[in-house]
């Protein structure tokens, strides 16, 4: 129970974001994804990778990922760099 309201409490104060970022799965492209994050100063807490779901077109995958971020300006700057990189992602409340 505390830990519900501890995670929903980093949520509402923009201390945590979940994305759903789709990629094309080949060699590489989780390095890249994780390296901007890396770069911003993202931190991953969870990630899952997924490329069996029916709703994928073949050779894509999606990538849930659970990050601890430092406030509203810099889930703005995930935001911007992902987009910069041509990810297509969701976030996910």
């Amino acid at each position: 129970m505390l830990s519900l309201i501890i995670e929903k409490g980093l949520m509402k104060s923009a201390r945590k974001m979940k994305l759903k970022v789709l990629l094309i799965d080949k060699s590489g492209a989780l390095g890249t994804f994780t390296s901007i994050l890396r770069n911003i100063g993202a931190n991953i807490v969870q990630i899952g990778y997924d490329r069996t779901s029916t709703d994928l077109e073949f050779g894509d995958a999606h990538v849930s990922v659970a990050l601890e971020t430092k406030g509203e300006e810099h889930k703005a700057l995930i935001r911007q760099k992902l987009e910069e990189g041509g990810f297509a992602f969701k976030e996910e409340f």
